[in-house]
C-alpha cells in the first residue's frame, strides 16, 4: 500500500467530530493565505470555493448525500443558505458548458504552484477531506487528486 492509499484511508475513518473541527480551521487558514495570491477582482474565498466544488464532484457526479455533509461548511464560508437543488442545476449547467475540466484542474495546479509548501498541503488535505467526506475516495476521486496536484 502506497502512502497515499494510507492517507485517504486514515481521512475515510474519520470520526464527524474531528472532520468538522480539521475541515474549519485548515478551511480558514487557506482562505485568508488564497487572499493575498488572488488576482484582481477574485476574493480568496471564491477560489477556495472552486477547489471545494471541484473536489465534492470530482467523481463526474453531485450525490445529494455528499453534499449534504459539506453543505454547513459551505454555508458558513459563504454566509448563504445553500440548496442541493440549485447547486445541482449548477453544477449540470457547467458540465454542459464544458465537458473537459482539464481548464479547471490546471487552474488549480496554477494556484498550487503559487503558494508555499505548508498552504499546498492544506490545500490538498481539504481536497482530500471532501472526496472522503461520504466514507470513501473513490478511484476516480484518487485519480482526480493525484492529477490536481502532480
Amino acid at each position: 500500500m502506497t502512502d497515499f492509499d494510507i492517507l485517504c484511508k486514515q481521512f475515510e475513518s474519520l470520526d464527524p467530530a474531528s472532520y468538522s473541527s480539521v475541515f474549519e480551521e485548515k478551511s480558514i487558514r487557506v482562505v485568508e493565505a488564497l487572499e493575498n495570491i488572488t488576482e484582481e477582482g477574485e476574493s480568496g474565498l471564491e477560489v477556495f470555493k472552486i477547489f471545494i466544488i471541484e473536489a465534492v464532484t470530482a467523481d463526474g457526479k453531485l450525490e445529494k448525500e455528499e453534499f449534504e455533509l459539506i453543505r454547513p461548511a459551505l454555508e458558513t464560508m459563504t454566509g448563504k443558505d445553500l440548496h442541493y437543488k440549485d447547486v445541482k442545476a449548477r453544477f449540470e449547467e457547467r458540465k454542459k458548458e464544458n465537458e473537459d475540466d482539464r481548464h479547471v484542474i490546471q487552474q488549480m495546479r496554477d494556484i498550487l504552484d503559487k503558494v508555499d509548501d505548508d498552504l499546498k498541503n492544506d490545500i490538498i488535505l481539504v481536497i482530500m477531506m471532501i472526496c472522503a467526506v461520504d466514507g470513501e475516495i473513490s478511484f476516480k476521486e484518487k485519480l482526480w487528486i493525484k492529477e490536481v496536484v502532480s
